[in-house]
Formats: structure tokens, C-alpha cells, sequence
């Protein structure tokens, strides 16, 4: 502390012992990136990210996972599971899928997931697989179902085991 507002490095922990979240103060206000660990994931804010660009990304090469601060908590949620799709899905495989494969894939993903705890995306969610689906064959979109509702599957059991979210849909 210094005048009675935190100051420096500060660390937050699980009741475990592991780190919960880590970043520096100034003048008693957040500064800078924040890192914050759930489940064994490295999940860091990214200052750089500003409204109307990316929400995050997956790093494969540092297996983390980047948010962009200052996203309503249902939407930093929403990009948690897409980017942990993208780890799960895209990481050391990249080259297997296109861009536009692996987009609709994380997203529609997210979208399942998200819906399943009662959280509803539709407006965000599908506009974006839309962009990425354009031109799209639709025998392409149909083999992407089996990976959509496997991976979907994985993130729900999940995130129901390391949070307190209910799981609504079986």
C-alpha cells in the first residue's frame, strides 16, 4: 500500500495455495496485464485488444489463452470457452483446418457450451460463424458437426467442474 491505495505487485490465491490472479496496482487502479489462472489455464489479459477488434486468441506456441479486458463478464465467459476450443482443437494441429473452419468450429462451440449453463450468445455467435461460413460448402460445415458436439461435450464437463455454474441442458 502506499497512501492507503495498493501499489505494486499483487497476488490473489486459491485456497490450495495456487495463484488466482496476479497483476500491478497504481494509484490503487489495475495497471497493465493481469494473468489469471483457472483449472490449470494460463489465462492473461491483453491491453493491446480494443472494443471492435479480437476478444482473444490462443497462443499454441505458450498455451495460453489472451482476453481483452473490460468485456461484460457473459461475454468474457463466451471467449473463454472459444479460445479453449481453439487450445483444444487448433493447437499443435493448426495446419489441419483453415481459418475459416477452425472460427466456425470455436464459435459454434462456444455457442453450445454457452447454452447449455443458460447463457444466450445468438446475437454475437451467430453472426460471427455466419462471416466465417460465407461461401462455405455445406458438406464442409457437416463434418465440422461430429467435432462441434465432441469438443462442446469436453468444455461443458469441464466448466462444470471448475466453476460453480449449473449445467442446464444434460
Amino acid at each position: 500500500y502506499s497512501g492507503g491505495l495498493r501499489e505494486g505487485l499483487w497476488t490473489t490465491w486459491y485456497e490450495n495455495g495456487k495463484k488466482l490472479h496476479e497483476g500491478k496496482y497504481v494509484a490503487g487502479k489495475e495497471f497493465g496485464p493481469w494473468k489469471s489462472w483457472y483449472e490449470n489455464e494460463n489465462i492473461n489479459y491483453d491491453p493491446s485488444l480494443k472494443k471492435g477488434e479480437a476478444n482473444g486468441y490462443y497462443r499454441p506456441d505458450t498455451q495460453e489463452i489472451y482476453l481483452r479486458s473490460g468485456m461484460a463478464a457473459m461475454q468474457t465467459l463466451k471467449t473463454i470457452i472459444h479460445e479453449k476450443a481453439h487450445s483444444l482443437l487448433h493447437g499443435s494441429d493448426s495446419d489441419k483446418y483453415t481459418r475459416e473452419e477452425a472460427e466456425v468450429q470455436a464459435e459454434s462451440i462456444a455457442y453450445v457450451v454457452a447454452r447449455a449453463f443458460g447463457l444466450d450468445t445468438a446475437t454475437f455467435s451467430f453472426g460471427y460463424v455466419a462471416g466465417y461460413s460465407s461461401g462455405r460448402d455445406i458438406k464442409e460445415l457437416k463434418s465440422s458437426l461430429a467435432v462441434i458436439e465432441k469438443t462442446a461435450r469436453e468444455l461443458m464437463n469441464w466448466l462444470a467442474s471448475s466453476t460453480d455454474l449449473e449445467l442446464l441442458v444434460p
